[in-house]
C-alpha cells in the first residue's frame, strides 16, 4: 500500500543518523561539568557557613532555655535505644545483583512484597498488552471486511446522470421531479459511503505508515548491534560507492531498508579496497597438505584447514571479489 506522508519513506540509513545523534547528545561538554563544579562548590561554601549560624544560633537558645537542652538529651536516650534494639535483631542473608547483604526480617519482608507487587502489575500489563492486541486484530479484520463490503455496494449501485433535458420533455413535471429527487438521495448515499472509504483508507495508510517506522527502527538498532563501528563517515563511504560503484539510485538508497544490505554493501566496499592493494604478482603456492593413509579418520579440524588452503591457493592464482569473499566466508 501507498503512504503519501513523507514520513513513511523513512530509511534505516536515516534511523541509524537518529541513533548516532542520540548517542552523542548523551555525552556532556566537559564545560558544562567545570560549570557544574564551581556552581557545587560555591553552593556547598554557602551552607557551611549557614550551617555555622545555625550551631551558634543553638548554642545560644540552649544556654538561655536548659529545658530545652533536657528534652534533647532524653530524645537521644531513645533513639541510642532503638539503635540498640535493631542491632539485636537477627540479620538475614541475599544476594542483590550479584552482592550478598544483611538484611533484617522487616526488610525481608518488605522487599518480598515490593518483588511480588511488581512481578503481579507486569503481569497485569503484559495481559492487558495481549488482550489490547487481540481487540485491535479483531477491529482490524472487521473493518477491512466492511471496506470490501462498501467496493461491492459501490460496483453494485453504478448510475450513469440521466439526460435530464430528454427525461423533462417525455416526462410529466411530477415524474420528472420525482427522479431528480430520486437520483439526489443516490448522489447522498453515494457521498456517504465515499467519505467512509476515505476513512477507512487514512486509518490504513497511518497504520502501515507506523508499521513501517517500527520495522525500519529495528533494522537500524540491528545494524548498529552487529557493527558497532558503524558511524556517519562509514555510512557516507558506503553510500557514496552504493552510488558509483554499484549504480544505486537516491531513490533506491532511501527505501533501503533491510540491514543486511547495508552489512554486505559495506563488506564489498571493503572487499574492493583489499583488492585494490593487493599486488598484481604471482605467489609460489604452498605444497599441498599431506594425504591420510587409508583408514585412518580426518578430523574436523583437518577437513576445514584443508579447505581454507584450497580457497587461499585460488584467490591467489585468481584474486577476484568472489574468491575474496568465498575466502572471508570460509574463515
Amino acid at each position: 500500500m501507498n503512504v503519501d506522508s513523507q514520513e513513511s519513506n523513512l530509511s534505516i540509513l536515516e534511523a541509524t543518523n537518529e541513533i548516532l545523534k542520540a548517542s552523542q547528545a548523551e555525552v556532556k561538554p566537559e564545560e558544562n561539568q567545570e560549570e557544574h563544579q564551581e556552581n557545587t562548590q560555591e553552593v556547598e561554601t554557602a551552607e557551611t557557613d549557614q550551617t555555622e549560624e545555625t550551631e551558634t544560633e543553638e548554642v545560644e537558645s540552649v544556654a538561655n532555655d536548659p529545658e530545652e537542652e533536657t528534652e534533647e538529651v532524653v530524645e537521644e536516650e531513645t533513639e541510642e535505644e532503638a539503635e540498640e534494639a535493631e542491632a539485636d535483631e537477627p540479620l538475614y542473608t541475599v544476594k542483590v545483583d550479584g552482592e550478598t547483604e544483611q538484611v533484617t526480617l522487616d526488610e525481608l519482608r518488605s522487599g518480598y512484597m515490593r518483588e511480588k507487587t511488581f512481578h503481579r502489575r507486569m503481569n497485569k500489563q503484559s495481559q492487558d498488552k495481549k488482550q489490547l492486541d487481540q481487540e485491535m486484530q479483531q477491529y482490524r479484520q472487521t473493518r477491512d471486511q466492511y471496506a470490501q463490503g462498501l467496493q461491492q455496494l459501490v460496483a453494485a449501485n453504478q448510475r450513469e446522470e440521466p439526460n435530464w433535458q430528454q427525461l423533462k420533455q417525455e416526462l410529466s413535471p411530477e415524474e420528472y421531479s420525482s427522479r431528480v429527487a430520486d437520483y439526489q438521495v443516490y448522489q447522498m448515499n453515494m457521498s456517504k459511503v465515499q467519505e467512509q472509504q476515505k476513512q477507512i483508507s487514512q486509518e490504513q495508510q497511518q497504520e502501515a505508515m507506523i508499521g513501517w517506522q517500527n520495522y525500519v527502527s529495528n533494522e537500524a538498532k540491528m545494524l548498529m548491534e552487529k557493527m558497532p563501528e558503524w558511524n556517519k563517515q562509514r555510512q557516507e563511504e558506503t553510500i557514496k560507492y552504493a552510488k558509483d560503484v554499484l549504480g544505486f539510485n537516491q531513490e533506491e538508497i532511501n527505501s533501503a531498508a533491510d540491514h543486511r544490505m547495508i552489512m554486505a554493501i559495506y563488506k564489498s566496499m571493503r572487499l574492493d579496497k583489499l583488492m585494490d592493494k593487493t599486488p598484481e604478482v604471482k605467489k609460489k603456492i604452498k605444497a599441498a597438505p599431506k594425504s591420510t593413509k587409508a583408514g585412518v579418520p580426518i578430523s574436523k579440524k583437518e577437513v576445514v584447514n584443508n579447505q581454507r588452503s584450497k580457497l587461499r591457493q585460488n584467490f591467489m592464482k585468481n584474486p577476484s571479489k568472489e574468491a575474496a569473499i568465498e575466502l572471508l566466508m570460509n574463515r
